[in-house]
């Protein structure tokens, strides 16, 4: 019993769900993980892909796990004059962030990661929720009657 009386003791219940808005964080975050994965690939002039397993049928019938991998899209690009734009993605619809704006210009490739680092604090924050929320909504309405 010596050693138990050592170790710090709390009353603590693990979470059984995460809330909507938690979800939608959470999701968003790690698009912006990809997106800097992204960005470092571009500096290297590579593209970055995700790779995950899946179950498929083999020749002789068998379903066995394979690994598929799939080239992550940039949410950036770059006007005539070298300058880079970035939009933030929800799905496949860009955010909106200010009345009437969706991109951010960004001068550079080190600035975008450095932007994308920012905006990915700013999204675990809490401060881009009103806009994920829309997003959401928008999204969910397609798949209703």
């Amino acid at each position: 019993m010596a050693i138990i009386t050592q170790l710090k003791l709390v009353a603590a219940s693990r979470a059984t769900r995460l809330s909507d808005t938690e979800r939608r964080r959470l999701k968003l975050a790690d698009k912006i993980d990809d997106q800097l994965k992204c960005a470092e690939a571009a500096k290297t002039n590579s593209l970055h892909t995700k790779s995950r397993s899946v179950w498929r049928m083999n020749d002789e019938g068998e379903n066995v796990q394979v690994t598929i991998s799939r080239n992550i899209r940039p949410w950036w690009w770059k006007d005539i004059k070298g300058q880079i734009y970035l939009a933030i993605k929800y799905g496949s619809q860009p955010l909106e962030l200010a009345k009437g704006k969706a991109a951010i210009q960004i001068g550079n490739l080190d600035e975008l990661s450095k932007t994308l680092d920012s905006i990915k604090q700013a999204v675990l924050a809490g401060e881009l929720d009103a806009q994920l929320e829309q997003a959401g909504l928008k999204t969910a309405s397609k798949f209703k009657n």
